[in-house]
């Protein structure tokens, strides 16, 4: 039987442990650190570049927060839009390469701030609230352009984030989306095996100790629900709407394949041979030849 002392010792030094782990949760999940810099100045230049006009476009969200973005307009638009969504915690600004891609070939284009990055208010949720920001942006800009034919091009989290929108009936006419995920934080056990090359099984009996307390904490203090965000397989399952998966064949294949093969007859999946997630990331010119060939059949079909 453990001494008073010693019992006491051991509660505080779990206190503690807790403590810290709560903090990082904060810190590196729940409130990171957010670039707020957008760039104003190089999204103006961009628009003279292309001749096009640059609008600081704004919507509120179901919850009341005030979300941000700027959309381009080129002079010779042909009614085609395409939505734009950043990967991780960054901004709009990432999304300038592949913009100017699309502006060159009359493409309008919207990029936004997730919630909670850049300029736009709210809480980063990890697919609990922003699926319906972007059901709302697209909505918004198909009415706002009178678009023909809206596409939606994210990277990493900003694909998911498109993906999951489909299940809440988005009008788009098709996603070209990078490096995603399957939208599957609700099932934590399955993205890490994912992500780690495991199984389920044994990811949960890794990680189910921090897992399961961090969910509860964010639930109790932060108020929303992880277990809740959208899942992108059942959002692509029955769907109608044209995707497109760009994939690295360093990057871990597993959520791809399981997108592909939840919807084949409207899934196409490219494995870019040599390419890690992080490739990506700037506009690179066979990736960006890829989606506007895609974008351009998807328009005329």
């Amino acid at each position: 039987m453990p001494s008073r002392a010693k019992r006491i010792a051991i509660g505080a030094s779990v206190a503690i442990l807790l403590a810290l782990w709560a903090l990082t949760l904060d810190g590196f999940f729940v409130c990171p650190d957010i670039l707020r810099w957008t760039d104003q100045e190089r999204g103006e230049a961009v628009a003279e570049t292309y001749g096009a006009s640059l609008e600081n476009a704004s919507i509120r969200a179901s919850d009341g927060a005030a979300l941000k973005g700027w959309l381009f307009t080129p002079q010779d638009y042909h009614g085609r839009v395409v939505l734009l969504v950043h990967a991780g915690v960054g901004n709009r600004r990432e999304m300038l390469g592949p913009a100017e891609w699309l502006l060159e070939r009359g493409y309008a284009c919207l990029l936004v701030d997730q919630r909670g990055c850049g300029t736009s208010r709210g809480r980063i949720s990890w697919g609990v609230n922003e699926p319906a920001d972007i059901a709302a942006w697209a909505t918004w800009l198909r009415d706002r352009t009178h678009a023909s034919a809206l596409f939606g091009y994210g990277v990493s989290r900003g694909g998911a984030t498109l993906l999951q929108s489909l299940a809440l009936k988005a009008p788009f006419t098709g996603l070209a989306l990078a490096a995603t995920g399957a939208g599957n934080v609700a099932q934590p056990y399955q993205l890490i095996g994912d992500k780690m090359g495991i199984s389920e099984r044994s990811a949960r009996m890794m990680w189910w100790p921090l897992i399961e307390p961090s969910f509860w904490w964010i639930r109790v203090q932060y108020g929303f629900d992880m277990k809740k965000a959208l899942d992108g397989v059942s959002a692509i399952r029955g769907s109608q709407v044209a995707v497109l998966l760009l994939h690295g064949s360093e990057d871990r294949l597993a959520a791809a394949e399981r997108l592909r093969d939840a919807n084949p007859q409207h899934t196409e999946l490219v494995v870019i041979r040599g390419a890690g997630h992080q490739w990506f990331t700037p506009g690179q010119p066979e990736v960006m030849k890829r989606v506007l060939a895609w974008f351009d059949a998807h328009a005329k079909s």
